[in-house]
């Protein structure tokens, strides 16, 4: 896989790095975040403020970025390539996922989501949750003491878009325990939801 990078320097230790994939295949796809400098192998303070040619790389669980180009100003692009780790690949595989189509594979590295996060759903139960879904999850802060805390609550075995929907909307097991108190007993998602979300 190849795409443009993007990086600018926010002259805190910590860069923002954009990733944009064009391939036709699937269709652009985009993915931005803040990083430590730190996070880069083979880029250093001087290369942002120099104009000459910069190559480094980022390395994930799911696979390692290579970076070319340059920078001006504290600001660079150029061109990424994408080589996945077989390891990680085995991984899905053996939680009995289907090989992760490139969009897939692109979206679990530049999310940085982490084998032991994979693991940790297998072990509540969400080992059949789709790649795509397992990104979304690992992205909004779906914690496994979050999940537990919600079964714990009595919502198990709920969807991974459920899981989103409450997380983002900020249904945790302490408003549940208080409408409970309010003889709000056994509500649905879709009712917890809709009074999170009219300011209940």
């Amino acid at each position: 896989m190849t795409g443009q990078w993007f990086i600018q320097d926010r002259r805190d230790g910590r860069v923002r790095l954009q990733l944009r994939s064009g391939d036709k295949a699937y269709g652009i796809a985009s993915v931005s975040s803040y990083l430590a400098l730190t996070h880069f192998q083979g880029l250093t303070e001087d290369q942002l403020v120099s104009s000459a040619a910069a190559n480094f790389q980022l390395a994930r669980e799911a696979g390692t970025f290579s970076f070319s180009g340059s920078f001006r100003r504290r600001a660079g692009t150029g061109q990424w390539t994408f080589n996945p780790a077989p390891a990680f690949l085995e991984l899905l595989r053996e939680y009995g996922h289907a090989p992760p189509t490139n969009r897939e594979l692109f979206a679990l590295a530049a999310s940085d989501v982490r084998s032991s996060y994979i693991a940790e759903l297998e072990r509540e139960g969400y080992g059949k949750v789709p790649v795509s879904q397992i990104v979304a999850l690992y992205t909004n802060n779906v914690t496994l003491p979050y999940i537990k805390s919600l079964g714990d609550a009595g919502y198990k075995k709920l969807t991974g878009s459920q899981l989103v929907a409450l997380r983002t909307n900020g249904v945790d097991r302490e408003f549940i325990e208080r409408l409970e108190k309010l003889g709000q007993k056994n509500l649905t998602v879709a009712h917890l939801l809709s009074l999170r979300t009219n300011g209940f």
